[in-house]
C-alpha cells in the first residue's frame, strides 16, 4: 500500500501549474516560493508581487485589483448600466459618463475633461 500513496504524492506534484519568474525565468509549481523568489528583484518598499507578470506595490488591495487584469474578474459594478471593471479607478472613470463630473479643466479656456489623457492632449494645443 506504500507505493500507492507514493505514486499519489507524485502525482499531486505533476498536476501543479508551473509558475516562472518573467525577470530572470525561474521555475516552480509552488506559488509561496515563487512570491519569495519575486522579492528578490524588487525595492524593500515593494512588498507584494504579482504571480504572472514583474507588476509590484507595496499595497495588497493595489496587487488583488491587478491579478483581476490577468484573471479576467471584473469585481466593480456600475451602478447605472452592466458595466463591470477589475480595478476601482477603471469603474471610478466610467462612472463620469454617468455623473457628467469633469474634474479636469484647463486653465486657459472653458475646457473640461473625464479623463486626464483628454485634458493632456487638449493641453497642448495651449503649448504652440
Amino acid at each position: 500500500m506504500e507505493g500507492v500513496s507514493d505514486n499519489l504524492h507524485i502525482a499531486s506534484f505533476k498536476n501543479r501549474k508551473m509558475h516562472q519568474c518573467p525577470i530572470c525565468g525561474f521555475q516552480t509549481n509552488n506559488q509561496t516560493s515563487m512570491q519569495m523568489h519575486s522579492k528578490q528583484h524588487v525595492g524593500p518598499d515593494k512588498i507584494f508581487t504579482c504571480l504572472y507578470c514583474a507588476f509590484a506595490t507595496k499595497y495588497k488591495e493595489t496587487l488583488s485589483e491587478h491579478v483581476n487584469r490577468h484573471s479576467g474578474e471584473r469585481p466593480f459594478c456600475c451602478a447605472y448600466c452592466p458595466y463591470r471593471a477589475s480595478q476601482k479607478k477603471t469603474l471610478k472613470v466610467h462612472m463620469r459618463k454617468h455623473t457628467g463630473e469633469k474634474p479636469y479643466a484647463c486653465p486657459h479656456c472653458p475646457y473640461r475633461s473625464s479623463q486626464r489623457s483628454n485634458y493632456k492632449i487638449h493641453m497642448l494645443k495651449h503649448e504652440k
